[in-house]
């Protein structure tokens, strides 16, 4: 079965584009198969950089490379466009990000760990790498501790390969992705995640293969992180309510925490002692970033070391906080529908 998966099976790759002029042509060379058997289609969001001049650059030395607009602009759309795009002989398709770094032959190994183990979709480890500023470097640092990536199991260290309930989308069973109606497109954010609630509600498997991690690269200022975790927030609190489910508890981590700091700076006006809650976070992540930039980097001058600490504990925080605003934005939105519909039905009786 191995080796048929290998040398014959065709592979669909989408890479889901919106302004990634840096990274495209990067991720296409490296998700390239060393054999015949695939074809890339970058959907992308209508950029406005140099992401489409790129890509039909490459696709007129590498007909496998095609170019598709995806009007919708958001990667739920653009994946959902992709499968039905892709080859009808290509059975299984691959979800791939500009963003990330990937192995050779990743879409090969990662559709045979899929088909090897009866799973209709599979999904890998990332380490996040910050190579291009100050700032990306410290983000890294942070999303690959627990106290920044709350022990997700795709996030984790020492990860092991197994069934999960969710991780970081890699390949897709193309008959079942489209049966089951592909990603929910009402969620701009969170989409795999919704996906992933409902694949377990349909009694399949979503697969954790260790051995297939890719390298993920994390945005490079402050306003982008901040962005990206809002939304990160908001997208798991509509996954949360749409399917009634019970939040985790490294979910509801970044929810207390926002609370508690916005809170307790509020309240600190009219009493002193709730400033407490904001000091005592701040000192907590402050500590916790001197303890990485100590264990991950050789001694350098005390003005460095603080430097490096500084822009960690700035991306903890923005992190935190930005998703638990994301989150209790949703949140309240949701309790303001339910206050309004009592109050109708109240006028009602």
């Amino acid at each position: 079965m191995s080796d048929a998966i290998q040398n014959s099976e065709l592979i669909s790759v989408i890479i889901p584009t919106l302004n990634e002029e840096d990274y495209i042509a990067k991720a296409i060379d490296e998700l390239s198969l060393s054999d015949d058997d695939y074809e890339i289609l970058v959907v992308d969001g209508l950029s406005t950089d140099r992401t489409k001049e790129i890509v039909l650059e490459i696709a007129l030395a590498n007909p496998k490379v095609r170019y598709i607009e995806n009007p919708r602009r958001i990667q739920a759309a653009a994946i959902n466009i992709g499968a039905r795009e892709a080859h009808p002989l290509a059975k299984a398709f691959v979800q791939a990000d500009a963003h990330c770094g990937y192995p050779k032959d990743f879409s090969r190994k990662i559709v045979l760990a899929m088909r090897e183990n009866n799973a209709t979709s599979a999904v890998v480890p990332m380490l996040t790498v910050g190579e291009e500023t100050p700032f990306q470097a410290a983000v890294a640092l942070a999303q690959n501790s627990k106290l920044g990536n709350g022990g997700s199991a795709h996030r984790a260290s020492g990860t092991q390969s197994g069934c999960v309930d969710h991780g970081h989308h890699a390949a897709f069973d193309k008959a079942f992705f489209l049966e089951h109606g592909g990603y929910d497109e009402n969620f701009p954010i969170n989409h795999d995640g919704e996906y992933d609630v409902r694949t377990a509600k349909a009694g399949a498997k979503v697969w954790m293969a260790a051995d297939c991690s890719i390298r993920y690269f994390p945005r490079k200022t402050l306003k982008a992180l901040a962005k990206q975790y809002f939304r990160y927030g908001l997208g798991r609190a509509n996954t949360i309510f749409k399917h009634k489910a019970r939040p985790k508890l490294r979910q509801l981590a970044p929810v207390v925490i926002t609370t508690g700091v916005v809170g307790g700076a509020v309240l600190g006006h009219w009493d002193g002692r709730f400033n407490l809650l904001p000091l005592g976070y701040g000192v907590l992540i402050a500590a916790y970033s001197w303890k990485l930039v100590r264990a991950s980097d050789p001694p350098s001058d005390t003005a460095t070391t603080t430097l490096k600490v500084s822009r960690v504990t700035l991306a903890f925080a923005t992190m935190h906080l930005a998703w638990g605003a994301g989150f209790l934005t949703k949140a309240t939105s949701v309790f303001a529908q339910w206050v309004k519909a009592q109050i109708n039905a109240s006028r009602k009786s």
